[in-house]
């Protein structure tokens, strides 16, 4: 509370538990993104430490995706026609 009589030593809940939300929403849209590129959850821990992080996913822009690699042997099943024999 804010005001004339307030406590300056009081601490304000407020930043802390935006500070939170804003933390875990930002971790979980991390691995949402991981998850789709192929990648490992536990990567987007690299987002606690920002220097890591950088390096990470300056490794992951230019490094192939484990995703490539799926759909590429999809594209090659189909084409070959494998999924109508039986």
């Amino acid at each position: 509370m804010m005001g004339p009589d307030a406590d300056p030593g009081a601490v304000s809940w407020f930043p802390a538990i935006f500070g939170f939300v804003f933390l875990v929403l930002a971790v979980w849209a991390n691995i949402q993104i991981l998850r789709k590129a192929g990648r490992s959850a536990w990567w987007a821990l690299l987002m606690l430490f920002p220097l890591a992080y950088f390096i990470g996913v300056w490794i992951f822009a230019f490094s192939r995706w484990p995703r490539e690699d799926q759909v590429a042997s999809a594209r090659d099943s189909f084409r070959s026609g494998d999924q109508f024999r039986r």
